[in-house]
C-alpha cells in the first residue's frame, strides 16, 4: 500500500507546474489582477452571511429591531471564517493548477506577450467596465423580455376568461 501511495505522489509531482511555468502564471495573475477574485467571492459571501444571520434570528423568534445586534457575534465569526476560507492565499494554489492544466508554457508566453503590450495592458481595467456595462445591458433586455411575456400572458388570459355568469334578474 505504501508503495502505491509513494508512486501516486511521485506521479502527481510530475504534473505540477515547473517553477518557470508557475512564475509565468503568477505574472499573468498580477497583470490580470486575478487576486480580486477572492475579494469578489468574500463580498458575495458576506451578503449571504448577513442573510443567514437574519434567518437564524428570525427562527429564534427575535423582534426585527433586535436581530442585527443579537446575531452580531455569530455573523462576525461566520464572516471571518468565510474570508479565511476564500482568501487569495488559499485560492492561489488551485488557480495555479487550473492555469497549468489549461495553458502550455508556449501558450503562456503568447498570453503574456499580449498582456504586456499596449492593448493588453488596457485589458484588465477595461474588462471590469465591459462586464459591468454588459450586465446592465443584459438586465435591461431581460426586463423588457419579462414585460413582453407578462403582456402576452395578460392578453391570453383576457381572451380566455370564462364568460361572466349573467346577473340574476331582479325580483318581480
Amino acid at each position: 500500500m505504501r508503495t502505491v501511495l509513494a508512486a501516486l505522489l511521485a506521479c502527481s509531482s510530475l504534473f505540477a507546474a515547473t517553477p518557470e511555468k508557475t512564475a509565468k502564471i503568477e505574472k499573468l495573475f498580477d497583470i490580470l489582477k486575478v487576486n480580486r477574485l477572492s475579494d469578489e467571492i468574500a463580498g458575495q459571501l458576506v451578503l449571504q452571511v448577513d442573510r443567514i444571520g437574519q434567518q437564524i434570528a428570525q427562527q429564534a423568534g427575535l423582534p426585527v429591531e433586535e436581530r442585527a445586534k443579537a446575531t452580531e457575534e455569530v455573523r462576525n465569526k461566520m464572516t471571518a471564517a468565510m474570508k479565511d476560507l476564500t482568501s487569495w492565499e488559499r485560492l492561489k494554489p488551485s488557480m495555479i493548477q487550473i492555469y497549468d492544466d489549461t495553458y502550455s508554457e508556449a501558450d503562456l508566453d503568447g498570453v503574456l506577450a499580449f498582456f504586456t503590450g499596449p492593448s493588453g495592458q488596457k485589458y484588465p481595467d477595461n474588462s471590469v467596465a465591459i462586464v459591468t456595462k454588459s450586465r446592465d445591458m443584459a438586465g435591461t433586455h431581460v426586463k423588457e423580455a419579462g414585460d413582453a411575456v407578462q403582456a402576452l400572458a395578460k392578453e391570453w388570459l383576457d381572451q380566455h376568461k370564462p364568460a361572466a355568469a349573467p346577473a340574476p334578474a331582479p325580483p318581480k
